[in-house]
């Protein structure tokens, strides 16, 4: 599943379990409440929720159901979701209040990232301007002064500094990468 696809059902999943939760209060089945989230749910969980109910109308065991939708969407929130529903299904349990609760970390965890996202986006920024400033430098100064650049594409030595120089970036261009992605929630 791309990235964005993901992040899109990450997105809708905590509407969906809180919808699930109503479902169940108003006193449907799991079964027909992941049917009420594959009606109204939006994409791409809406098309993931039909098709766990699809299966389970077919005679799949709902806990098969749940775990091939897994394999399908590799989501944390979702593992919560299906580990709550099986957990809750093997030793009884009011799956409604899970449900709430699972909402409630779910939003939580998206308001985090969110924020994260935000508190990092100087050092993105950083580290794209690190980055494309050598490269534009070097155009620059071949606008301005033709030829001034030649001794590193002609002569062995410049070659071997253009080659270290490149090395160097893709260094930097990592850490720099590893250091803003490495807050994780």
């Amino acid at each position: 599943m791309c990235l964005r696809r993901l992040a899109a059902f990450d997105a809708a999943l905590p509407d969906c379990i809180e919808l699930c939760a109503r479902a169940l209060r108003a006193g449907h089945s799991i079964v027909a409440a992941i049917d009420m989230v594959a009606v109204q749910a939006l994409e791409p969980a809406k098309t993931e929720f039909t098709e766990v109910f699809k299966k389970q109308n077919y005679g799949l065991p709902l806990r098969d159901a749940l775990l091939q939708m897994l394999e399908r969407v590799p989501s944390m929130d979702l593992q919560v979701m299906v580990t709550g529903i099986l957990v809750q299904k093997d030793t009884g349990g009011n799956l409604a209040e899970i449900f709430d609760r699972i909402v409630t970390l779910t939003r939580e965890r998206l308001r985090i990232q969110r924020e994260i996202r935000v508190h990092t986006a100087q050092g993105r920024l950083t580290g794209w301007i690190l980055c494309l400033l050598p490269i534009a430098l070097l155009l620059l100064m071949n606008l301005v002064n033709p030829g001034y650049s030649g001794v590193f594409f002609h002569d062995p030595r410049g070659k071997k500094m253009v080659y270290a120089g490149l090395v160097l970036l893709l260094i930097g261009i990592f850490s720099i990468r590893q250091i803003v992605n490495g807050v994780e929630v």
